[in-house]
Order: structure tokens, then C-alpha cells, then sequence
């Protein structure tokens, strides 16, 4: 599906999805005194969210120090690496 897609547009898409994930509810805060009988639905909403963001190399955890630059980030080397190969690799298709 997103080979149909141009790399400008994947970008945008990425973009999106990172900054509406900062204002989704950790899954510690989706109780039932919050959301009564939608607490399981929402909890697999997001948990299928955070494993998109992992599936595009995109730590859930430390999403929200990136999108916020004037706050310290914990992204490894490692993953940060992981995540310039993935968006290369995202680009060039």
C-alpha cells in the first residue's frame, strides 16, 4: 500500500502519526474509571499504534522527547540509526 505512495507524501503520513501519538493516553492511563467499557478497545487502538510506530523504526517511548526538541531525549545510537536507515529506505521506494 505505501509503495503506491510517494516518498513526500510516506513522509507526511510518518510526521502525523508521530505527532498525534504524543497526545494518545499511555496504556497506564486508559483505566476503567476513565473510559468504562471502552477501556479494552482503546487499549488495542493503542497498542496497534505503538507497534506501527515500532514496525517504522520509531521508539513509542522516546516519541515525545523527539517531536519536543527543547526536552532531552534517551534514544540510543543504535535505534537512532536504525530509524535514518528505515526513513532512507522509506524514501528511496
Amino acid at each position: 500500500m505505501l509503495k503506491d505512495i510517494s516518498p513526500e507524501l510516506t513522509n507526511r503520513l510518518i510526521s502525523a502519526l508521530k505527532s498525534a501519538f504524543c497526545y494518545v493516553p499511555e496504556l497506564k492511563e486508559i483505566t476503567e474509571d476513565e473510559y468504562v467499557e471502552n477501556t479494552q478497545a482503546i487499549r488495542t487502538e493503542v497498542t496497534e499504534i505503538r507497534n506501527t510506530l515500532i514496525a517504522l523504526g520509531i521508539e513509542p517511548d522516546e516519541l515525545y522527547a523527539e517531536m519536543n526538541p527543547q526536552i532531552k531525549s534517551n534514544t540510543s545510537k543504535e535505534t537512532t540509526k536504525f530509524i535514518k536507515d528505515l526513513k532512507k529506505e522509506i524514501s528511496s521506494n
